[in-house]
């Protein structure tokens, strides 16, 4: 006969155990992830509000400064490539 195994138990006391397991349920450990907005280029516009808008502005400005940032530095790379090749 099968027996809940409790904690301080010893298993080898004769006989099969069956161990009680708790399954812990993931989804009460981190709040969910906020839904990112996003922006396609083109996308209406017209149904953003004045916030909004502002936001949009914000963000893209912030983006196009980490693409130009990125830009700069894989061509500094390019450039020292090019010229340690050209020896």
């Amino acid at each position: 006969m099968d027996r809940l195994v409790k904690p301080g138990d010893d298993v080898r006391e004769g006989g099969e155990a069956v161990l009680e397991c708790a399954l812990m349920d993931t989804d009460d450990l981190a709040p969910p992830p906020k839904k990112p907005k996003s922006y396609e280029l083109g996308q209406d516009l017209s149904k953003l509000s004045v916030d909004d808008l502002k936001a949009l502005i914000d963000d893209l400005k912030t983006e196009i400064a980490r693409v130009e940032a990125m830009h700069a530095a894989k061509q500094s790379s390019k450039s020292a490539a090019e010229a340690a090749f050209k020896r």
